[in-house]
């Protein structure tokens, strides 16, 4: 079956995934491997969930498809659900199926809402998408020859200064940021950075866009990461664990946004059972499981603490909740892209799924981020395969004590 690979554009991991059940994921030789990805971030409940299932099983029935024309039952509730979860008063809320769809439907509702130069502001290290609109305000790997088609986009240090200073010399119609940049590194931005910036937009009338699509709906214990940074934004994007692993993303946006006719429509934007499966999902959102999350989480950087004081490879721990990162460096403390991929490859092959950043030059952090049901037992069993893979692929050598 592997030999199929040949028909595909991209290559993968020579392994073929069959099925899913909690936290684990079990290949077609009937391998188990304990996920610490979430299927990137995305299956925030786990593989299998029975309410969920059973949500999107009852709505397939129904009606599997609607063209965005007309209301569905799923499609009205969602919509005031999350208005209401948002920090957005009143927010008006719009779907698409990817991350990138989402940041694009920002950014053209801030372009409608401001007349202005039309630049659009992003932070170093960020990463919104991987369409032409989101590839120009994202950390800059891509393909050069895809340049003609960016929009007019200015990258911004993570300071308040050199940000107030591209808004007076661009008059942009938006920034686009992340709380905590997910593939530049995990490095959350500072509350004072945060806050210094949604006065910055509302001084020089800029929209604020803020990127959640990994943040938000209970990964870093919050519902929206937003409220923890005590922000409100003008346009806040979701995505990623909300649809309970089916394909669900959009905006929320404040009242005063508006698309013109035609601006950002697909055929696909509204699907019914991913709706119906995100509906299930946010019912099993409690406050009760959302604490767990803070907990565990500590209880995660706890454990990299403990190998960090035996072993020089691991550096800086970062993140909150369960979105965390830590840097993987060698002897002299320099970050070490080469050897972060080593332990990812030794953890896959001691059948534990482990994943890095892929910001340009930011490669040696490694992510921790399970799903929110992941147990202490799971999480202990996780440390000490990864304290094994230390001592087998370094021989000790990195070890502190020799």
């Amino acid at each position: 079956m592997i030999r199929l690979q040949k028909y595909l554009l991209k290559k993968s991991k020579n392994i073929i995934m069959d099925r899913g059940k909690g936290v684990y994921l079990y290949d077609s030789n009937n391998n188990k491997y304990l996920d610490l990805t979430a299927a990137a971030w995305t299956m925030n409940l786990g593989y299998g969930n029975k309410k969920i299932d059973r949500a999107i099983i009852k709505q397939i029935k129904k009606l599997p498809h609607c063209r965005t024309h007309y209301y569905t039952i799923p499609k009205l509730e969602l919509a005031k659900k999350i208005s209401k979860l948002s920090p957005i008063k009143e927010g008006k809320v719009d779907f698409c199926l990817h991350g990138s769809a989402a940041n694009e439907g920002a950014m053209k509702l801030s372009l409608n809402h401001k007349v202005g130069s039309g630049a659009i502001l992003y932070l170093e290290d960020g990463f919104h998408g991987r369409t032409f609109g989101t590839m120009s305000v994202t950390w800059k790997h891509q393909n050069k020859k895809f340049k003609s088609f960016y929009g007019k986009a200015i990258e911004c240090k993570k300071n308040s200064k050199d940000i107030e200073t591209k808004i007076k010399k661009y008059n942009p119609s938006a920034i686009i940021l992340e709380l905590i940049q997910g593939n530049g590194g995990m490095n959350p931005l500072s509350l004072d950075l945060v806050k210094d910036i949604r006065e910055l937009c509302s001084k020089y009338s800029v929209t604020m866009i803020v990127d959640e699509i990994q943040t938000a709906f209970g990964r870093c214990n919050y519902i929206f990461l937003s409220d923890y940074y005590k922000v409100i934004p003008d346009i806040v994007t979701f995505g990623k664990a909300m649809g309970g692993g089916m394909p669900l993303f959009g905006t929320i946006s404040h009242p005063r946004y508006r698309y013109e006719a035609d601006d950002h429509s697909f055929t696909f934007a509204h699907f019914p059972p991913a709706m119906a499966s995100s509906l299930a999902y946010l019912k099993q959102l409690t406050p009760k499981l959302l604490k767990k999350v803070l907990n565990k989480g500590e209880y995660i950087k706890n454990k990299f603490r403990t190998l960090q004081e035996e072993y020089a490879v691991i550096g800086n721990i970062k993140g909150m909740g369960l979105m965390l990162g830590v840097e993987i460096v060698d002897l002299k403390g320099t970050p070490s892209v080469k050897l972060a991929e080593c332990i990812v490859q030794k953890m896959l092959e001691h059948k534990v799924i482990m994943n890095l950043d892929k910001c340009s030059g930011l490669g040696y952090t490694l992510k921790y981020k399970p799903a929110l049901i992941i147990s202490y037992k799971q999480i202990d069993y996780s440390f000490k395969i990864l304290e094994h893979v230390l001592k087998e692929l370094y021989l000790g050598y990195y070890k502190r004590k020799i």
